[in-house]
């Protein structure tokens, strides 16, 4: 295990809303210094906000010491538990929590590919 990626003390991040059933789900994913995905941080409502909490710091503890984002959203998605989600709706709090990872890599990953094109 590596020793853990320190956060800056001014974090970038964006806030997802998700819908887990009737339970909205906020998710915050901030970035460490080299804008990589390094801490998530989750604000629920219908008595899940102790659900939410340690799954983003169980997912942010392993992103730090080096477990790879793209295996951390594989492990946290497709569980279902109360509340589940309607259709078309992630599954359960982890389901939205490696959701919002998948998003964040897209959106990096779409990011990395513009620069890459522009400077050219």
């Amino acid at each position: 295990m590596k020793p853990p990626t320190k956060m800056p003390a001014t974090r970038y991040g964006r806030t997802h809303k998700v819908m887990v059933g009737p339970c909205s789900v906020y998710v915050t994913a901030n970035t460490d210094a080299t804008g990589a995905l390094g801490e998530l941080l989750a604000k629920a409502d219908e008595g899940n906000q102790g659900v939410a909490d340690g799954l983003c710091d169980l997912a942010s503890l392993a992103i730090q010491h080096g477990a790879a984002p793209a295996t951390v959203a594989r492990h946290l998605r497709h569980h279902r538990y109360p509340p589940e989600g309607f259709a078309g709706q992630p599954k359960s709090i982890s389901d939205a929590i490696g959701l919002v990872i998948e998003r964040e890599l897209r959106a990096v990953a779409t990011n990395d590919k513009a620069k890459g094109e522009t400077a050219e």
